[in-house]
């Protein structure tokens, strides 16, 4: 599960992350992608029937004092009273590239040192591959976004 909150009008929106579907590595490829500044960038989280596609793209508009990013959620949803699948934007918040970035790779760094189970993250569809790294995610690679977002900080 990923929660995503934003202080203003206490917006959030929880995506469920499926094992099955593993949004990892696309995550790490995306933020490494906001990191070297490559807007926009986006990717989809498949949440076993639903999806959400987390996109990121440059904010120069009225509270560009504050804000460099725009992070926009879309996705599909059930609409109860039409009785069907809608598409729509679920969350939208602006900020600093370098907030952005930190918060998204603190809260991960922090999940994968105090919450990750390897055992309970399952890997079946990887079984022919047993002794590849990539089965693992404490090989997603953290350190290659801290230092690509260090650079980001010192060139401006």
């Amino acid at each position: 599960m990923l929660s995503l909150l934003t202080t203003a009008y206490n917006g959030s929106l929880v995506i469920y992350l499926s094992d099955t579907y593993d949004p990892f590595w696309d995550m790490i490829d995306w933020l490494k992608s906001i990191a070297d500044n490559e807007l926009p960038a986006s990717f989809k989280i498949d949440e076993e029937g639903q999806y959400k596609e987390l996109i990121a793209r440059p904010y120069s508009g009225r509270y560009s004092d504050d804000a460099d990013i725009e992070l926009r959620i879309n996705g599909d949803f059930w609409n109860e009273e039409k009785k069907e699948i809608q598409e729509g934007c679920h969350f939208l918040s602006r900020a600093k590239r370098s907030q952005l970035l930190d918060e998204f790779v603190r809260r991960l760094d922090q999940w994968l040192r105090e919450d990750y189970d390897p055992n309970g993250w399952n890997r079946s569809w990887r079984e022919d591959e047993p002794d590849n790294p990539l089965t693992d995610l404490i090989n997603l690679d953290i350190k290659g976004i801290k230092a690509k977002m260090d650079s980001a900080c010192q060139s401006g």
